[in-house]
């Protein structure tokens, strides 16, 4: 590789920390210098581990980490409670709080209280995500889609949509420009 004098450019030295070098193929020369931040030590330990899942938004619980370690639910440093289920962890939150499902029980914090969300035939919530003030759980091994009035923590047994073009195993959601987009085993609607 070649790297040039940056005596050359008449610049300040440069401190290779947190940089690496990158394969150049639009640049005149055979590589360049990426920078990513450095990995800080936010003294934020959440149990013996293993960490699941890791949540932080603006505008959610006053921009606080929330995450799930060994089967335990904490924000920042506080355990608030346990999270049943052996799936994958899911985070979602709004402007009420945050909603955390892993294929069992999912579970509600609106910032004070750690709580069980009723869930329709007491079902178990393989995903959850949040989108237009709503949260969306998807649930356990069907293709059923349920979610909350805006601004609401409560499901209700009829909010629910099932696939329209191929109905399978709904997997997992997402929510971009405004729409839900859902994953299942075959398809994305």
């Amino acid at each position: 590789m070649l790297f040039r004098s940056r005596a050359e450019g008449n610049l300040p030295p440069l401190d290779c920390i947190n940089m690496y070098a990158e394969v150049a193929a639009s640049e005149n020369t055979p590589a360049t210098l990426q920078s990513r931040r450095g990995i800080v030590d936010r003294s934020a330990d959440m149990g013996n581990g293993p960490v699941e899942a890791l949540y932080k938004a603006d505008g959610v619980l006053s921009g606080d980490l929330v995450g799930v370690s060994d089967g335990n639910i904490y924000r920042n440093t506080t355990s608030l409670g346990s999270l049943a289920g052996t799936g994958p962890v899911s985070i979602a939150g709004n402007e009420l709080g945050v909603m955390v499902a892993a294929g069992s029980t999912l579970r509600y914090y609106n910032g004070t209280t750690l709580a069980n969300v009723t869930f329709p035939d007491s079902a178990d919530v393989a995903h959850v995500f949040a989108g237009g003030s709503r949260f969306w759980a998807i649930r356990e091994d069907t293709g059923k889609i349920y979610w909350t009035d805006p601004l609401e923590a409560d499901v209700e047994a009829l909010d629910f949509a099932t696939a329209e073009s191929l109905p399978d195993k709904l997997l997992q959601g997402l929510w971009i420009d405004g729409m839900a987009i859902l994953f299942g085993a075959n398809s994305t609607e």
